[in-house]
Formats: structure tokens, C-alpha cells, sequence
């Protein structure tokens, strides 16, 4: 057995399902995005296919985190980065300096003036956001996909008479 990567699929004969089946285009929404649609219309134009960065990796400048960005098909399929690096990271609370030469000073007074170390001097580690807002590319990270774009017209057996037909561009990625 062998899996076959490029492969092309006709149907014919497709029930009318309610959950895949529309009666015409004026009948579809934003709900029907990237999902196996049934709609009667006649193919109009066809355009040429063309290429689509699909994703991305972008790295934290500062803590070198990566993450994988996508194409937003709303927002004319731009690649947005996200606004500051979502990674938790383990940061170190700096202590006031003047702050532990106060307590090292008790501490020296109570002990009779021995070397002991300061209580609360060391510095305590957290968990926080890494919150940095700087990222770059990761060299030949992208993902490209074909698609290709073509323009549908409704039938003029589903509209109304005195209406004029509607149409609507389709994206189609292979």
C-alpha cells in the first residue's frame, strides 16, 4: 500500500444534506467558511492559480520562543504576529540594595556583630509572561499552498423571476 499525495476528486450524486446542502448563494454565510458546501450555480470565471503563504514561524527575541502564525483569509491573508511573546518564563525579583543594607545592619545588631548572612537579601525567582513585543522570521519556515479563485452566479432555476442572479468568489486550496 502506498499513500497518494496529489489526487483529484469529482463528485456526482451528492445527497442533500441539510448540514452541506444550500439552495443558492444568497442562502450562505460566514458559517460556511472552510467547509464541503453544496450549492446549485454555474462556475462564470475561472482565474489562474496562484500561490499562498499559508503560516509562518516567528522567533522571541528574548527568550527565543517560536511560535507559528497563520494566514487570516479576512485580513487580505496577511500573516499578523502576535502582540507580545505569550511564554512563561522564570524571571528573578531583584532586592532593593538599600533595602538589604538596612536588614543586614539588624541583623548584625541582634547577632552581636557576626557575619551572618541577611534575611530576604537573596533574590526570589517567579513565573511571569516573557511579554516581549520583538520577533523575527525563522529562515524557510513558511508553508505555501495553491489555491485558485473562481467566481460563481446562481442558477437561474433557484431565484426568484424578476431577480437578478447573484455571485460570489470562491477560494479553493488545494
Amino acid at each position: 500500500m502506498a499513500i497518494k499525495e496529489l489526487i483529484t476528486v469529482r463528485f456526482e450524486g451528492v445527497p442533500l444534506f441539510p448540514e452541506i446542502y444550500r439552495g443558492s448563494i444568497s442562502s450562505l454565510d460566514v458559517t460556511d467558511i472552510d467547509k464541503f458546501i453544496v450549492v446549485n450555480a454555474t462556475v462564470i470565471r475561472v482565474a489562474n492559480r496562484k500561490s499562498l503563504e499559508k503560516s509562518k514561524l516567528f522567533q522571541c527575541m528574548s527568550c527565543h520562543h517560536v511560535i507559528k502564525c497563520y494566514a487570516d483569509h479576512v485580513n487580505m491573508n496577511k500573516i499578523d504576529v502576535p502582540p507580545k511573546c505569550p511564554n512563561i518564563v522564570m524571571k528573578q525579583k531583584k532586592g532593593n540594595p538599600f533595602w538589604d543594607m538596612i536588614n543586614k545592619m539588624k541583623n548584625k545588631n541582634k547577632e552581636g556583630g557576626g557575619n551572618a548572612p541577611a534575611k530576604g537579601s537573596a533574590s526570589k525567582s517567579y513565573e511571569s509572561q516573557c511579554g516581549c513585543t520583538k520577533f523575527e522570521a525563522v529562515p524557510d519556515s513558511q508553508q505555501f499552498v495553491d489555491y485558485q479563485e473562481i467566481k460563481i452566479q446562481e442558477s437561474f432555476r433557484t431565484i426568484k423571476p424578476g431577480n437578478i442572479p447573484r455571485t460570489i468568489w470562491v477560494i479553493l486550496e488545494v
